[in-house]
C-alpha cells in the first residue's frame, strides 16, 4: 500500500510501484471452482487461467492502493506463460508504462509481471486505465 493518494500527476512512469505476493491454495481453488467450474480437465492443483487473472488484479488494485475512485478498467492484454499449481507463490509486480491526456480523460497504461517462487515468469499483462484524479 502506498503512502499518498496515487494521482495521475504522481504516477511516474518506469517506476516499479512494489510487488504483491499470493500463494495459491487448495482452498481457494476450490471455492473459485465451485463457482466458476472446471477447466483444466479434472487435474485438481493447476489454476485456471481466469483465477490467475483475478489474482493479477487483486495485486494491482492492492499496489495502487490509495487511489482516487471513479476511475475505469478500459482495456487489458493478458499473455499466460504457465499455470501456477496450488502451494505455488506468486510475486506480481506493476510499473506504468505510459499516461496521457486525451479527451479531458487521465489514460494511464499499466504493465504487471507475475513470477512464481522460482522466478518463473506466469504471466504478463498491459492495463488500460481511465484514471480518476
Amino acid at each position: 500500500m502506498l503512502s499518498e493518494l496515487l494521482t495521475y500527476d504522481r504516477i511516474q512512469i518506469g517506476t516499479s510501484l512494489g510487488a504483491h505476493e499470493t500463494c495459491i491454495d487448495a482452498e481457494a481453488l476450490a471455492l473459485w471452482r465451485s463457482i466458476y467450474g472446471d477447466d483444466v480437465g479434472g487435474n485438481q492443483d493447476i489454476v485456471p487461467p481466469d483465477m490467475i487473472s483475478a489474482i493479477v488484479m487483486a495485486a494491482q488494485l492492492e499496489l495502487t492502493n490509495p487511489h482516487p475512485d471513479g476511475g475505469l478498467h478500459a482495456g487489458q492484454h493478458y499473455l499466460l506463460h504457465h499455470r501456477p499449481r496450488v502451494g505455488d507463490v506468486l510475486s506480481t509486480t506493476s510499473t506504468p508504462l505510459s499516461k496521457e491526456i486525451r479527451r479531458d480523460r487521465r489514460w494511464v497504461k499499466m504493465k504487471t509481471e507475475t513470477r512464481d517462487q522460482n522466478d518463473r515468469l506466469v504471466y504478463e499483462t498491459t492495463l488500460t486505465l481511465i484514471w480518476a484524479a
